[in-house]
């Protein structure tokens, strides 16, 4: 050995790889590729951003559909060969989690025709009283995976793929933390790593201010958030509503020669909002 690791710089770290992100058109195919009654896993792993663990322990009494909340309490882990249920790992663990209205429609149609009964009832019901196993659930997602051509995809990619997009979408550090239910920054900062489509809304949000299409807004006035507003007179709203229309059509256009497959409009569009900074039309 030519040099101690201890004199290296960073020769003690360990610098996990990067994991694979599916986009979203993916998880769309992937999640009608699955059996019905596997199906509602998929989007609940990637847009409430579950581990498979989680996924699995989910009863009925976890559910709020009124409020679109589910109640993360719970957890499968393996211990002497076996696995038991019990609480998260951690205190972040234990969290609730706002369920998407896409996520919500796909729910209540699972909850009446493949979920157990009663208020302890499993949402993925097996044999008996019994949950379906870990190894079910991959079988399932190792077909799926197959049918988008995306044999790198493991299950637990469906969630850091949900974090993604929630980084993609301007979300802060604590932000990123709850939705993940993280303790530590560390594991919540990976997320927010620049992606593709958030760079090249960022590009086009900086070549629109060059060529004056756009201007940036002035520093917010008041105190404690308080917005300074202008009254503009109605014939200007309408001239800058329709220079917004022209402009979102321009958008778009611009996205579908990236390829939808590799960008989402609607994480474009947020992400350009969260630029900063704030712009807004010259009129």
């Amino acid at each position: 050995m030519l040099r101690s690791p201890s004199k290296v710089k960073g020769a003690s770290q360990h610098k996990n790889p990067e994991r694979p992100v599916a986009t979203v058109r993916e998880i769309a195919i992937a999640t009608e590729a699955m059996d019905e009654q596997y199906r509602l896993a998929v989007p609940l792993a990637c847009y409430c951003q579950l581990r498979r663990s989680e996924v699995l322990c989910i009863q009925r009494k976890h559910i709020d559909l009124r409020h679109s909340t589910l109640r993360v309490e719970q957890a499968w882990t393996l211990s002497g060969g076996e696995m038991h249920l019990g609480p998260p790992k951690t205190q972040a663990g234990r969290r609730d989690v706002p369920i998407p209205a896409n996520v919500v429609s796909l729910l209540e149609d699972h909850l009446e025709r493949f979920a157990g009964i009663g208020d302890g009832g499993w949402l993925f019901p097996g044999h008996g009283d019994s949950v379906i196993s870990a190894r079910t659930l991959d079988r399932q997602w190792a077909l799926a995976r197959e049918v988008i051509g995306r044999p790198d995809l493991h299950f637990h990619d469906l969630r850091h793929t949900g974090l993604t997009l929630v980084a993609i979408t301007g979300a802060t550090t604590a932000e990123i933390m709850a939705a993940g239910g993280h303790e530590s920054q560390a594991a919540a900062i990976r997320y927010q790593h620049a992606t593709r489509e958030r760079r090249t809304a960022i590009a086009d949000a900086l070549a629109a201010m060059a060529d004056g299409r756009i201007e940036p807004l002035s520093p917010t006035k008041g105190h404690a958030g308080a917005r300074h507003e202008q009254r503009t007179h109605p014939a200007k709203r309408r001239r800058n509503s329709r220079a917004e229309c022209r402009t979102t059509r321009t958008r778009c256009t611009m996205e579908d020669d990236i390829g939808k497959e590799d960008v989402s409009l609607l994480v474009s569009a947020l992400a350009l909002r969260k630029a900063q900074p704030r712009a807004r039309l010259k009129t």
